[in-house]
């Protein structure tokens, strides 16, 4: 779903009550014994019909131990990501169009927030050097857009899900460091809502196939895809603190 200001309350408000669980269950699990607190960053790939740069990201899971080889918490990731250029180049034309004046082409792109979040299923191996582990689970996304570009307050949602293998590294009996593989699908995806140009900026249809210039300069970009699969590897720091409330 797309949201604009002064768009769908409903929608808007059911985001909100999304991304409010999420943290709650963060909180309420931070309160309970046997919670798994992992911080990590590193490189989110982005699908290539997403039409957004690889960037740096964050993520932060907070999971409670049910057994000891299983465990289930929300898991949240941020990303700032710029959309890609080369697939919304536009075009400024000076002067009177019908006479040939000058016209200068360029590539449009825009900063974006990418949020994520998800509750999750962890199974992982005890070991006493490495303990390897896999994970999955199901969320929602959602994309803000620059609110100059695009003259107020803009957003894209949908439905998301992650699955993904990691291994922890013990540095002792409640911390260690992580290294995390995962693969996220974002599910009614439409990368037009990233678009920053105006109509008049836009390139004429079939320009690039029309003109090899502009072939040759901007291949077409990715087919347009609902549905996109992004790719991240992150590094991070892992703590179990000892049990709350009277625990040892």
């Amino acid at each position: 779903m797309i949201l604009t200001h002064g768009g769908n309350a409903v929608r808007r408000l059911a985001t909100v009550a999304v991304l409010a669980t999420v943290a709650g269950s963060v909180v309420q699990a931070q309160a309970a014994s046997e919670v798994t607190v992992a911080v990590r960053g590193g490189l989110q790939s982005f699908d290539k019909s997403a039409s957004l740069d690889n960037t740096a990201m964050f993520g932060l899971d907070a999971m409670y131990g049910i057994n000891p080889w299983l465990s289930f918490g929300p898991a949240m990731t941020l990303a700032r990501a710029n959309t890609t250029g080369d697939h919304f180049i536009s075009m400024l034309t000076y002067g009177v169009i019908n006479l040939g004046d000058t016209t200068t082409f360029y590539r449009a792109s825009q900063p974006v927030n990418v949020l994520d979040g998800a509750l999750n299923l962890k199974l992982h191996l005890q070991g006493s050097t490495f303990q390897p582990y896999a994970t999955g689970g199901i969320g929602g996304y959602v994309l803000f857009l620059d609110s100059q570009v695009n003259r107020g307050a803009k957003s894209k949602s949908g439905l998301s899900f992650n699955i993904g293998a990691g291994v922890l590294y013990p540095l002792n009996d409640v911390s260690g460091l992580v290294l995390d593989v995962r693969g996220v699908t974002f599910t009614d995806y439409d990368r037009t809502v990233l678009d920053p140009r105006s109509p008049d900026q836009r390139l004429p249809q079939n320009a690039r196939v029309e003109n090899s210039i502009f072939a040759e300069l901007w291949p077409a970009p990715p087919e347009n895809k609902k549905t996109v699969f992004n790719f991240s590897v992150t590094l991070g720091f892992s703590y179990t603190p000892q049990q709350f409330g009277g625990g040892n």
